[in-house]
């Protein structure tokens, strides 16, 4: 949550063609110039489907992001994904 407050301050606002055309190939119009996963969130907000992003860097894979169709489907909250590994979807073993 911290890390995509972070990407919505950063003054770098370009476009990127790649997020532009598969907003384009999902019937949606492009995001709104800025940095990439800013972009990218965008244009999974919009999207039915659930989608999970995880720091790939950071031991333990953390998710950093999910959107509203995952929080709909899992019924958890952003909050309660944020910052844990989503392993704890499995439930109790």
């Amino acid at each position: 949550k911290d890390h995509l407050a972070h990407c919505s301050k950063v003054s770098n606002l370009k476009r990127d063609e790649q997020l532009d055309q598969m907003a384009k190939k999902l019937g949606l119009s492009p995001p709104n110039p800025g940095p990439w996963l800013a972009m990218f969130t965008q244009i999974a907000d919009r999207l039915d489907v659930a989608i999970v992003v995880t720091d790939m860097k950071t031991p333990g894979l953390p998710v950093t992001y999910v959107n509203k169709a995952c929080t709909k489907l899992t019924g958890y909250t952003q909050d309660d994904f944020v910052g844990r590994n989503c392993r704890f979807l499995q439930g109790r073993r």
